[in-house]
């Protein structure tokens, strides 16, 4: 027999999910998921997070989350999906599945907006089967393939349309990595885009969380659901950035990282056409070597050292240009070849690797600037 268990309350609302479920609703439901129309169900007298249905059949369970049918925003019509995932992830059962339906709003919005379906593509990369899309859908919904197309759709439809709260990338040795958010809303992105990325590489996949306010950590389900996963979880505290600082010369805190990603977006040279990010480097403009020798409070010089202003998107052979003093940059951003000592081969090689001979205008900043004229001050 199959068994269908609802908690009956909603966290903020008068009504329950019986009242809701009515009229055919859960029939159809079940009948979706089990291809049968014969079930008992049993409404309990709490609070029902994650806006779930259980729906249990000899070996088999199911993990059924509805949509918010009086949603107050975009993010309100997923907020309880994260919440499901955990659950469904926690369970002991062998043989389990997670399901998405979509009720009818209340309120006739938007739910195919570009930020709705970068969601919903989340969803169905942890694989998440959708009972109805159709139905409200124009577009079908296509998981990620890869981390990459993510971060393609992210920047591409998303970057102007919204301030991230979650920023994702590869690192040099082919791992990905999450910089989250874990403040009110952003706390369920954070979780889904987590689970989603882990679930297409076979690479390890690194959370920093933020530190915001009162809240330093992801909710303890989430944070269990991400570990259980083999997600490496990371607190991005002031311990951390001193550690990366005192360590060595080669700053690759997470915090300077997360602050080019959210200055600059995703790993691209700002000399050359390589986006290849296991090949790209935030490369200082204000060396971190002469930062460590000012007469400053080190709080200060971890804040200089961690600055996105400070730095630059750039790839391996162009960041040792620089670094060398063979490429400079001045104050008005144009890029220089020092052809001192180079011999005709190496100079054709260098320029031909340029593709800009000057920064574009929205990176030369006073803050830019200023950490330029500090680094030009120290080499003279």
């Amino acid at each position: 027999m199959i068994q269908v268990t609802i908690n009956n309350k909603f966290q903020k609302r008068e009504d329950t999910y019986k009242e809701i479920l009515s009229n055919g609703v859960l029939d159809d439901l079940v009948k979706k998921v089990t291809g049968h129309t014969d079930y008992d169900v049993k409404y309990i007298d709490k609070t029902n997070k994650g806006r779930l249905v259980v729906i249990e059949q000899e070996n088999e369970k199911d993990f059924v989350c509805l949509s918010d049918d009086c949603p107050a925003g975009r993010n309100s019509y997923f907020q309880s999906f994260p919440t499901t995932v955990n659950k469904y992830i926690l369970d002991k059962h062998t043989n389990k599945r997670i399901f998405y339906y979509n009720l009818p709003t209340l309120d006739k919005i938007n739910i195919e907006t570009d930020y709705h379906r970068m969601m919903y593509r989340l969803m169905a990369t942890i694989g998440t089967e959708f009972l109805n899309a159709t139905e409200y859908l124009k577009e079908p919904i296509v998981a990620f393939n890869s981390v990459a197309d993510f971060i393609r759709i992210r920047t591409n439809e998303l970057s102007k349309k919204q301030n991230n709260s979650t920023y994702v990338t590869v690192d040099e040795s082919n791992n990905t990595v999450i910089y989250g958010k874990v403040y009110g809303a952003n706390k369920y992105e954070t979780t889904l885009i987590s689970i989603a990325m882990n679930a297409i590489t076979m690479a390890k996949t690194t959370l920093y969380e933020f530190v915001e306010k009162d809240l330093n950590e992801l909710p303890k389900a989430s944070r269990k659901a991400l570990e259980k996963i083999g997600i490496n979880i990371v607190k991005m505290d002031s311990e951390i950035e001193k550690h990366e600082f005192e360590k060595g010369d080669s700053l690759r805190s997470p915090k300077y990282i997360s602050n080019l990603l959210a200055i600059y977006g995703p790993k691209h040279c700002a000399f050359c056409d390589c986006d290849i990010p296991q090949l790209i480097q935030g490369a200082h403009i204000y060396p971190v070597a002469d930062i460590k020798k000012l007469a400053v409070p080190l709080e200060k010089k971890i804040e200089m050292a961690t600055d996105g202003k400070n730095g630059l998107w750039l790839c391996n052979n162009h960041h040792k240009l620089l670094d060398s003093g063979i490429i400079t940059l001045s104050t008005n951003g144009d890029i220089k070849i020092n052809t001192e000592d180079l011999e005709k081969t190496s100079l054709n090689f260098i320029k031909n690797s340029l593709v800009l001979s000057r920064l574009p205008e929205d990176v030369i900043t006073p803050n830019f600037v200023s950490y330029l004229n500090k680094r030009i001050s120290a080499a003279s």
